[in-house]
This record gives structure tokens, C-alpha cells and sequence, in this order.
């Protein structure tokens, strides 16, 4: 697939390079010639150029593309000028960092869906970990109420049998899927780990050390784990 980044900063420049590792097509635009040097030898193509000029954009025919992120961090105006002209030309698919909560209500007065939230992602992910006790691993945002989780099993529930344990009763959390770690070699003989879901949960299916479960919850009740 082929997809254009603006703007190279440190977000910029790891998906541009992350994306080009497994396979895709990237355009990286900048206007700082500092940061087109840091990648110009690690994606297709690297362009100096001005993403609030109309004109300049237009010539590279975006629209085309399969996707455009836009990952300004600290411009809010020229990453809104951005996005403004990237619809303007027919682009579909754009996906545009947020850097502030007005950013983000900018974004999706203008249509934008898929916003990005670094700093956020990041903030809320540090006080998961706080709050479950370091069991915290993935989430999935569904709704501003609605969560999935995916949690270590704590030492205390190791060897109890899930079909015993009322999730919803004890912890405010739906049980969705119990998933299992699995050691594996590749091809060349490296230890690697692999992940599997437990699709038939049984009478007799335990909770071993190095599992995790999928929940379905809110935030606050991860909080549970920190005493597990």
C-alpha cells in the first residue's frame, strides 16, 4: 500500500520508517531539509515541501494515496491548514494527530475520523499500569464508557479454574477470552513468542502463570488487580 506522512518529527519519522519495514509504500513531506535527511535513506521518498501550500500539495496528486497521516506536534494551525487543503483536494483517507483537546473537536468539525493521540495514549496507558498492579498489557477503546483489556493473570489466580471466578460479581469486568503465550523457535532457531486465543473455555480450564485475560470494562475497575 502507499501512504504519504507530513510532517517528520519523531512520531513522523517512526511511522514512516515502521511502515516501510513491513512493506509499504511511504512519501515523507517536511519542510525542515534536518528532518528529510533523517529519512531519506530509509523510505521510498522523502520531499521537501510546504503542506499548507495548495498548490504544491495538489501537484502530488495525494488523493491517490491509500492513506495520509498528518503528524504535526506542535502546530496546531498549520496541522489544521493541512488537514483543510487535504480535503479540499479529495483525499479520503487522512489520519491527523491531536495535540490538545481543541485540536481534536477542530479535527472532526471538519470531518476527520481517525484522529491520532500519542501523549494520551501514553498517559492513560502509565496510569493502567498503576492501577492494576503492572498486570495491565493492551486496550482497546470501543466507547467513552466501554473498554477491552487485556490483563496478566495475577500469581493469586493461577491454577483456579475460569469457569469458578464470576468476573462480573467479584471485579465489574466481562470475561471475553482467555489468551496463552507460546514459546516458539522460527526458522532460524530463535526463541520467539507467540500468542493464542483459548476459543472453548471448559470445566476444567485453568488460569496458568503467563496468561492474560480479555475483558470487557471501564478503567477504574482494573484497580481490582492491584490487591490481587
Amino acid at each position: 500500500m502507499k501512504f504519504a506522512i507530513i510532517s517528520l518529527g519523531k512520531l513522523g519519522q517512526t511511522l514512516a520508517v515502521s511502515l516501510t519495514k513491513i512493506g509499504h509504500e511511504i512519501l515523507g513531506i517536511d519542510g525542515n531539509p534536518q528532518n528529510i535527511d533523517a529519512v531519506k535513506h530509509d523510505i521510498h521518498t522523502a520531499m521537501l515541501l510546504d503542506s499548507t501550500d495548495e498548490e504544491a500539495v495538489s501537484a502530488l496528486s495525494l488523493e491517490k494515496l491509500d492513506g495520509v497521516f498528518v503528524a504535526y506536534s506542535k502546530d496546531f494551525g498549520r496541522s489544521v491548514e493541512t488537514v483543510a487543503i487535504l480535503k479540499k483536494l479529495g483525499v479520503k483517507n487522512i489520519i491527523a494527530r491531536s495535540i490538545s483537546v481543541i485540536h481534536t473537536t477542530v479535527l472532526q468539525s471538519i470531518g476527520i475520523e481517525k484522529i491520532m493521540e500519542p501523549e494520551y495514549d501514553y498517559a492513560v496507558n502509565y496510569v493502567l499500569k498503576m492501577i492494576s498492579g503492572g498486570h495491565y498489557q493492551d486496550r482497546l477503546t470501543l466507547s467513552p464508557m466501554h473498554e477491552i483489556f487485556i490483563v496478566d493473570v495475577p500469581k493469586s489466580m493461577v491454577g483456579e479454574k475460569i469457569l469458578g471466578i464470576n468476573f462480573d460479581s467479584s471485579f465489574h469486568l466481562h470475561f471475553v477470552a482467555l489468551r496463552k503465550k507460546i514459546k516458539t523457535r522460527n526458522l532460524i532457531g530463535m526463541q520467539q513468542i507467540q500468542y493464542e486465543i483459548v476459543e472453548h473455555i471448559a470445566e476444567d480450564t485453568t488460569l496458568e502463570d503467563g496468561d492474560s485475560i480479555v475483558f470487557l470494562g471501564q478503567m477504574e475497575h482494573l484497580k481490582i488487580f492491584r490487591n490481587m
